[in-house]
């Protein structure tokens, strides 16, 4: 399976999951670089906006168009608009 696939099955996943992922689990791993204690969907994007500062353009790139379908699922964000600008300017 090519690699956009894969990453193309884990985005429809996600937004599929988005729901149970608000929610932190004691029995969710954490994926290998990850600070903090829990993996929920709000972390995920705080992961994401760091990422956005990647060197590598299309790094970069890919986590501007992930961030623009995640925000929206997560309540508390209320778009990419209530995302704070120095988040969004962060390097």
């Amino acid at each position: 399976m090519p690699a956009w696939q894969a990453l193309g099955h884990c985005q429809r996943m996600l937004i599929e999951c988005a729901a149970v992922l608000l929610q932190p689990s004691a029995c969710r791993r954490l994926p290998a670089g990850w600070s903090g204690s829990e993996a929920t969907f709000p972390k995920m994007i705080d992961w994401l906006v760091r990422q956005c500062g990647a060197t590598q353009t299309e790094c970069r790139h890919a986590c501007y168009r992930l961030l623009e379908l995640f925000v929206p699922l997560v309540p508390a964000a209320g778009g990419m608009r209530c995302l704070p600008p120095a988040a969004l300017c962060a390097s």
